[in-house]
């Protein structure tokens, strides 16, 4: 695996609560890793700490073949009475960004019909993609993705993961995404981490996976039992 991203032996603690323990992992080139876990795994605490908003923490983590990295963390906040296009605008002068960059995006997401009316007349799984297309804006070579399809309806859903999987493809963007929807989880990514008290304690390649392999919803529960 070519890795652009590596953890090592990375530990948090909060007061007496361990909310990391010696978690390693590393992200490849172009690869959709989905990190997996019950609430209060550790999952956006990870999450927080690669993309710089955590500094609290010990261990390492090597982004030394990193460029950028755009992140979608909690539910993205818009202007609701400006446009779509308005909104990335906004966001692409704060990072020195131009026009065709956010056309491109807009057409990326499936937003261009959409980008002249106003946010606050967007659907959920509308404004998820916007957030993408807000953390693609400085073209990172890492998305960090926290529950981009979190309260979609299927058709959401279902939009939002093509979008992922064709950034992926076509940029080469290596992507790390939570989700509870595991089935969702299997269909897009390349890679799964399963995190459990703030430990990992499994890595599954999906794409060698055959139909006689359980699910990963079933690796999960079970190991959930354990």
């Amino acid at each position: 695996m070519n890795s652009v991203l590596r953890v090592n032996n990375v530990s948090k603690k909060a007061k007496d609560f361990q909310i990391l323990n010696k978690v390693s992992f590393e992200l490849g080139s172009g690869e959709i890793t989905g990190l997996i876990g019950p609430n209060g795994a550790g999952k956006t605490s990870i999450m927080k700490i690669l993309v710089g908003l955590t500094r609290n923490y010990t261990g390492e983590v090597d982004l030394s073949g990193v460029r950028d990295i755009g992140c979608m963390i909690e539910t993205p906040n818009f202007y609701p009475y400006n446009t779509g296009y308005q909104n990335l605008m906004y966001f692409a002068g704060l990072n020195g960004v131009g026009k065709k960059k956010v056309k491109e995006l807009l057409e990326l997401l499936g937003l261009t019909d959409a980008a002249n009316k106003n946010v606050r007349t967007y659907s959920l799984g509308m404004r998820q993609r916007l957030g993408i297309a807000q953390a693609l804006l400085k073209d990172p070579d890492v998305l960090v993705l926290d529950e981009p399809t979190n309260g979609l309806d299927p058709e959401g859903i279902h939009e939002v993961r093509e979008y992922i999987r064709s950034i992926a493809d076509e940029k080469k963007i290596t992507v790390l995404i939570s989700s509870h929807l595991l089935s969702e989880l299997e269909k897009m990514c390349d890679r799964a981490i399963i995190i459990k008290k703030g430990e990992i304690i499994q890595s599954m390649d999906l794409t060698e996976r055959s139909e006689a392999s359980e699910t990963l919803e079933d690796t999960f529960l079970k190991l959930m039992k354990d």
